[in-house]
């Protein structure tokens, strides 16, 4: 998902709008759980082997983790222009990306694993 947005940065710009208009035009669709059901059922896979051997948590959703991921994401770089007046720091080059991608890995392997 960090990569989908970072190659497509207008999907933030219409997910910011959609969501100005409270998602009236996206639950109009027909097909809009057609993109995240794929991307939810592969990580409820994933975490089903990873929680039978024993590796991840058998009490974590799919739903959580995917919207964990989706939000961490989403919030840093939907927001970075403000987060970086605020925080006082550049919050775009690659090593500031770099980190907060390893900053996302790290806490949810955290939080799937045993």
């Amino acid at each position: 998902m960090w990569s989908y947005y970072l190659k497509n940065p207008e999907f933030i710009t219409l997910l910011n709008t959609e969501n100005l208009h409270r998602g009236q035009h996206i639950a109009k669709s027909l097909r809009a759980r057609e993109y995240s059901s794929p991307a939810v059922n592969v990580l409820g896979e994933v975490l089903a082997s990873g929680a039978k051997r024993k590796l991840f948590r058998n009490d974590i959703a799919a739903r959580d983790v995917y919207l964990m991921i989706a939000a961490m994401g989403y919030f840093y770089l939907s927001n970075r222009y403000t987060l970086a007046a605020f925080l006082g720091e550049a919050l775009e080059t690659p090593g500031a990306l770099a980190h907060w991608e390893a900053f996302v890995i790290d806490a949810v392997s955290r939080t799937v694993l045993r």
